[in-house]
């Protein structure tokens, strides 16, 4: 994993696959974190997940379960552009993200 790169990594991969959604959420951490839940980001794809930061691809409902996702915000195209102008950084955008 690229401690920290999450949002970057998932950003720009998206980048690249303009019909995929962003999404921004928390995850239960493994191995040092383990346990732990921390802001995430990967990328959603007809039905699968793709996480650059842990090199996973996967159905989006394993990887929820893998991860035990709560609090995801799914982002489009427009809604992504609209943030990163807004915010100037890759994430994450929102409150609910951030608590």
């Amino acid at each position: 994993m690229l401690k920290g790169k999450c949002y970057e990594l998932a950003y720009k991969l998206v980048q690249k696959l303009p019909e995929a959604l962003l999404v921004h959420g928390k995850v239960m951490g493994k191995a040092k974190i383990k346990g732990k839940i921390h802001g995430h980001a990967w990328v959603e794809l007809d039905g699968i997940a793709i996480d650059p930061a842990y090199d996973l691809i996967m159905p989006v409902k394993e990887y929820y379960a893998l991860g035990k996702v709560r609090d995801e915000t799914k982002y489009n195209t427009r809604d992504i552009i609209k943030n990163s102008l807004k915010f100037k950084h890759y994430g994450p955008w929102n409150e609910k993200e951030i608590r």
